[in-house]
Parts: structure tokens; C-alpha cells; sequence
């Protein structure tokens, strides 16, 4: 059975949206494009896309650290525990705040599993904009003083921080719709809250078709800009995204 540590939880949920938010956030200024971006309407938008999705994601998480404390503290602050409750979780799973307040504070293998991806995956995407410094841009740019990097997690896969964006998103699937989540157990879905999850939803999927399309093209751009030294780096290091994989 699943342990109800509710400071624990509190800490991790906040742990998390840190992570997400520092991983989303671009290192770099955009990058001075001459033509229209070489992934079209994606590599228009995608800095939106990022603001967009760090501010509902950690929103939702920051609801689940106020839901947790809040009934935590019910017997504390009765009327503020009360308000918050009403304001955040106005169609809980479970009337009874008793039952309610350890259904939410448990440490589920979901929440477990998911805030673990988040926090590893936003690790590597740190470690991406270190190797890659000056490089590392939300446009497909080839920038004049432009080195093929080859160290810290590009010596495993050529598009590692993709590959931590793609694990990082599926990690908040996992948490937000898991058992114990303030999405399930609010049922966020059945009010208004129903299209910003889905639409998260959706842009986030389309987000992760992006990336991967994005893959294809910089490997391309990449082979024109460097010619022998990029077919020898392919060959070092042939997996895109997950190394033995893909």
C-alpha cells in the first residue's frame, strides 16, 4: 500500500516544478534567423509553446502542493484549509476529508515513478545546454563560429535534449493522471479545467512529433555544415535519441 508522507509529497511536487521549469527555459536569446524557419510553423511557435506549457504545468503542480497542505492543515486553519479547497479542488473523488486528505497524500508508483523522469530528464537537458553553450538555441540555426559537439550526452545520442523533452513530457502525463494527482482527484477535467489539460494534451503531443521531425532536419543541416566530420560523428554515435534504441 502506498505511504501517505505528505511533506514528502509537498517537497517533490515543488522539486519537480522547478525542474520543469528551469528545463523549458531557453539558455540563449533566439537566434538571428535570415529565412523563414527550416521547420515551418513549429520552429515559429515553440518558444510560446514552452512558456505556455511551464506555466500550466507548474500551475498544476503548485496546485497539488496547496491541495496537500491545505488539507494537512484543516484542523490548524479550519476556514483558510476551507477556501483553498473550494477554490482548487471544487469536485474532489472523495467527500469525506478524511479518506480524501490520504488519497491525496499518497506516494503512488505513478507520482513516484513520474516526478522521477521529470527531475532525471530536466537534469539532462541542463547537462545539454552545458555541452552545448552558445550552440544551444530553440531555432535550427547553424551560427557562424558553429562547432559539431560531440561531449557530455551528445557522445550517446545526437539529439539528447530532445530526448529528455520527449521523457521530461511523459513524465507529467504520468503525474497528472495518476492516483493521488490534483488532476484525477479534483477531476480538473470536468469543469473548464478540461481544455487547458487536453489542450496541453495536444499541444505537448504535437510538440513531441516536432522534435522528432526536428531530428531528421538538424541531422541534415548538420551533414551540409560539417561534411566528413558529421558522417564520422553519425557512425560514432548512430542512435538519434535513445541509445541501442532509436
Amino acid at each position: 500500500m502506498p505511504l501517505s508522507l505528505p511533506y514528502v509529497k509537498i517537497f517533490v511536487s515543488g522539486l519537480s516544478s522547478i525542474a520543469y521549469w528551469r528545463a523549458f527555459t531557453p539558455p540563449n536569446p533566439p537566434a538571428q534567423m535570415k529565412a523563414a524557419p527550416l521547420d515551418g510553423i513549429f520552429g515559429r511557435v515553440i518558444r510560446h509553446l514552452a512558456f505556455t506549457s511551464k506555466i500550466l504545468v507548474c500551475w498544476s503542480l503548485v496546485c497539488q502542493v496547496v491541495l496537500i497542505a491545505a488539507l494537512h492543515s484543516r484542523s490548524r486553519n479550519p476556514d483558510l484549509s476551507e477556501t483553498a479547497l473550494t477554490l482548487i479542488c471544487p469536485n474532489p473523488t472523495i467527500v469525506e476529508l478524511g479518506h480524501f486528505h490520504f488519497q491525496v497524500t499518497r506516494m503512488t508508483p505513478g507520482f513516484v515513478v513520474g516526478c522521477a523522469m521529470m527531475m532525471t530528464m530536466a537534469l539532462v537537458r541542463l547537462w545539454c545546454f552545458r555541452a552545448l553553450a552558445d550552440f544551444f538555441t530553440y531555432e535550427i540555426t547553424i551560427l557562424e563560429s558553429h562547432k559539431l559537439i560531440q561531449s557530455g550526452p551528445y557522445a550517446y545520442v545526437r539529439h539528447a535534449s530532445y530526448s529528455a523533452q520527449i521523457l521530461l513530457t511523459a513524465g507529467v502525463y504520468i503525474v497528472g493522471f495518476s492516483d493521488g494527482g490534483w488532476i484525477t482527484e479534483c477531476q480538473i477535467t470536468k469543469g473548464l479545467g478540461f481544455y487547458f489539460v487536453w489542450s496541453y494534451v495536444l499541444a505537448s503531443s504535437l510538440g513531441m512529433y516536432g522534435l522528432y521531425r526536428r531530428g531528421e532536419i538538424e541531422d541534415r543541416e548538420l551533414q551540409k555544415a560539417f561534411g566528413d566530420e558529421w558522417v564520422k560523428y553519425s557512425k560514432k554515435v548512430p542512435y538519434k535519441f535513445i541509445p541501442g534504441v532509436v
